[in-house]
């Protein structure tokens, strides 16, 4: 952690010699990320906009800084200060595609925080998800996961042997790449009546990568 530390230190003495560099702002957002001082990096990630305003990445990590600001402090949902964020973490993934409408990760990410905030998908986002990632598999797989989840804590029926051999058929060969279910878990953990079914279908896409090969 100490080289983190030293890194920022090393740029904010760039950063007294030139104010207006977007890049030095930007490796003092990273190295705060990778030290948990998300606030910080979210200062640092809004001086970079304000130089370079189509900065769609600046967006992309303020969101997830917003993110992990909630996650660390409460570690729950559902709380009054994650609603407060809850804002602004949309507000940046949203500007975000709004410069770069090909930024798959942002809609996904958009996609899961609406599902762990039981809120529909936003009807926009879909119809440009949709026409942008139509033919790309694993923005689809993804979606369909989240959609599945989705509509299990609806109907609380159980993920059956056909859905899972069509899905496996469907996305053959492909990987959720490391995705973190962190905040699946925590949404899961909040419900009651459709707890168990939707622990079942987790199980199911947590796994689905050693049985996809």
């Amino acid at each position: 952690m100490a080289q983190y530390q030293k890194a920022i230190d090393s740029y904010q003495i760039a950063v007294s010699l030139d104010q207006k560099n977007p890049i030095t702002y930007e490796e003092i957002g990273f190295n705060n990320m990778a030290l948990g001082q998300y606030q910080e990096a979210i200062e640092a990630y809004q001086k970079v906009i304000k130089i370079k305003p189509n900065d769609y990445m600046s967006y992309y990590n303020i969101a997830n800084s917003y993110y992990e600001l909630h996650y660390n402090k409460d570690n729950a949902y559902g709380t009054k200060s994650y609603n407060n964020l809850y804002e602004s973490i949309k507000k940046a993934y949203k500007q975000a595609i709004k410069i770069k409408p090909s930024f798959e990760i942002a809609y996904i990410n958009l996609f899961e925080l609406s599902l762990v905030q039981n809120q529909a998908f936003e009807q926009d986002l879909l119809v440009k998800f949709q026409h942008n990632f139509a033919n790309n598999r694993q923005a689809m797989m993804e979606f369909d996961m989240l959609s599945t989840l989705k509509k299990i804590d609806t109907t609380k029926q159980l993920l059956n042997e056909k859905q899972k051999q069509n899905f496996k058929a469907k996305y053959k060969g492909m990987h959720f790449n490391n995705w973190s279910w962190r905040e699946i878990e925590q949404w899961i953990n909040t419900k009651t009546s459709s707890k168990a079914t939707l622990e079942s279908a987790l199980t199911f896409f947590k796994t689905f990568d050693k049985s996809n090969n």
